[in-house]
């Protein structure tokens, strides 16, 4: 080595060291990431799949179904009565059931309402299913629409019902209304001849009964159901109020509608308690 000369330094080695102390920080950086953001991850891909599993093992939201349910609680008190059925004969009702539209092709509306007491048994024919959803034993009442012409019936019955239909004609429909607090069935219905119901048990909320007729005259409360009740199937079938005809009979067997008249197999009283002209117009 000769003095007076400046040591010439290899270039590649602290480039080399530099570069291999870059690397390293990046790995340490992605290390520290994972080791932060890991944990991250995977508590969301768990909380996903959670989740996911549990949608699709919750059923999914049936309005119909918590309407009749809500129903069937309303007093407070759980019962066994069976709402999936229930729902199923609403819909197969809805189904039968003719657009609004036809309702109003009517002259006259006969407002009936029906008593059974409760030591009077009505055997269920053949011609009915034996049951209804969550009762054992409802009601069979023959309804003869033979002379109905232009006319129509609300029917009005405190307990569950299965109305055997006769003698309508294959052109009428619009003919049925049905209110109150249960259930009902129809046999022997075509399609389109059931106007509309409003039934307690499917979640219409207040309905009028006969119990409320029977006590129009001294419960305020029960008179405005029974005078709602009659203003809305007035209006539904587009009538005026001097052909709207309010009729009640107690354990009938059979109920024969005419165009201007009720008929039964046990006593038939036309408005007793004075509904039509008390309701207001």
């Amino acid at each position: 080595m000769s003095f007076g000369r400046k040591q010439q330094h290899e270039p590649g080695v602290p480039e080399a060291s530099h570069v291999v102390a870059k690397r390293a920080g990046r790995v340490a950086n992605v290390l520290l990431i994972l080791v932060l953001v890991l944990p991250i991850v995977t508590a969301a891909s768990i909380f996903v799949s959670v989740n996911f599993h549990l949608w699709r093992s919750t059923p999914s939201f049936d309005p119909l179904l918590t309407k009749i349910e809500t129903a069937q609680r309303a007093s407070g008190v759980v019962s066994g009565d069976d709402a999936e059925a229930m729902k199923r004969l609403f819909q197969r009702l809805e189904g039968m059931t003719t657009q609004s539209a036809e309702a109003r092709n009517t002259d006259m509306v006969h407002v009936v309402f029906l008593t059974v007491s409760a030591a009077e048994t009505i055997a269920v024919t053949s011609e009915a299913p034996a049951k209804l959803p969550g009762r054992s034993d409802p009601q069979a009442i023959a309804l003869d629409l033979s002379n109905i012409g232009a006319s129509a019936v609300v029917l009005i019955a405190d307990r569950p019902a299965l109305w055997q239909i006769s003698g309508a004609l294959p052109s009428q429909r619009a003919k049925i209304g049905i209110e109150g607090p249960f259930a009902f069935d129809l046999a022997g219905a075509r399609d389109g001849l059931l106007a509309g119901f409003r039934v307690g048990a499917f979640g219409a909320g207040d309905v009028a009964s006969p119990g409320d007729y029977s006590g129009f005259q001294t419960d305020r409360a029960q008179q405005r159901l029974v005078c709602k009740a009659l203003d809305r199937w007035q209006r539904y079938f587009d009538i005026s109020r001097e052909n709207l005809r309010v009729w009640s009979t107690t354990n009938a067997r059979r109920i024969e509608i005419g165009q201007r008249s009720v008929k039964a197999d046990s006593r038939v009283d036309p408005d007793g308690y004075g509904a039509t002209s008390v309701c207001p117009r």
